[in-house]
């Protein structure tokens, strides 16, 4: 398993929970050997993120999302959060598509993070992805 983290301009991230520094965020990339040693763990995860999705795009949660940030968060502005959730919230959506990730790799490829596409399957682990997401897209 790969973790990486982005940190603030002292080297620092801290407890996500509790003392993060603005603008950090953390990703976890897992093999195939460990999605296969702990399915249900990735199966837990995955609903997670569609739960968090179909939350950001019922307009009636917006309230509870960014309550949430204020209770967990420090450093951010709720009515910034709150214009976002409003204005991007038919992005959140937690199924990549082949288009999807060819266009993220076009991306890293042109800023020169990535030397060569990877193929489709070899970043997703199609198994443990939604293959649709029955929450509309909305404004």
């Amino acid at each position: 398993m790969i973790s990486t983290s982005r940190t603030d301009a002292d080297g620092r991230c801290g407890d996500l929970k509790a003392d993060a520094a603005p603008g950090c965020y953390r990703l976890t990339f897992n093999t195939g050997a460990y999605l296969k040693a702990h399915p249900d763990l990735a199966r837990a995860v995955v609903a997670a993120v569609v739960d968090a999705e179909t939350m950001i795009n019922d307009p009636g949660q917006t309230d509870k999302i960014v309550q949430v940030a204020v209770d967990n968060m420090k450093g951010f502005d709720p009515a910034l959060l709150r214009a976002f959730i409003v204005k991007y919230r038919g992005i959140f959506r937690p199924v990549a598509t082949q288009k999807q990730i060819e266009n993220v790799e076009t991306y890293l490829q042109g800023a020169g993070i990535l030397s060569t596409a990877i193929p489709y399957d070899k970043v997703i682990a199609a198994g443990f992805m939604p293959q649709d997401f029955a929450a509309p897209g909305g404004k």
